[in-house]
């Protein structure tokens, strides 16, 4: 006997509840297999917007940075050391290493610091005459964090 003679066979009632039960089924089944795709969809557009957020707030601080394009001598008889140890508290980062090369330049070494902070202080140091001649950056153990490696010149 095959599955169509079987449902023949059946009443037109049973009929009826066997295809009610077959659509039900087929929609939960249908409903399980999407539900990972539509959560990974949420996830996706979560990280999107919070990412698109922290696009517009570095542009905000890039603009803030082009603003102050014009460098401020740093106070004489202030060294380096100082000037940097100074401005980096004010900006809340701190200096894990800082090892001068001469008058004028300095290696500094930041862990685990924000990176919103970081590039803030560096935006003041910009201000004040003082660039980032090179920069190595890598993620940090927090989110949002960077461990870095700077060699920082006063013009």
């Amino acid at each position: 006997m095959t599955l169509s003679q079987w449902f023949d066979e059946r009443s037109e009632s049973e009929r009826v509840m066997l295809l009610g039960a077959a659509a039900l089924l087929l929609v939960l089944v249908i409903s399980m297999a999407l539900s990972p795709m539509y959560s990974s969809l949420q996830q996706n557009e979560r990280r999107v917007a919070r990412q698109y957020a922290e696009l517009e707030q570095m542009k905000a601080i890039a603009g803030q940075s082009a603003t102050n394009l014009t460098p401020r001598q740093p106070p004489s008889g202030g060294s380096l050391v100082i000037l940097l140890q100074e401005s980096a508290r004010r900006e809340g980062v701190v200096i894990a290493t800082m090892q001068p090369i001469g008058e004028n330049s300095i290696n500094t070494r930041l862990d685990d610091v924000s990176f919103n902070a970081m590039i803030r202080w560096l935006a003041s140091l910009e201000s004040q005459g003082i660039g980032v001649q090179t920069a190595s950056l890598r993620i940090g153990q927090e989110n949002g964090t960077v461990d870095s490696s700077l060699l920082l010149r006063k013009r």
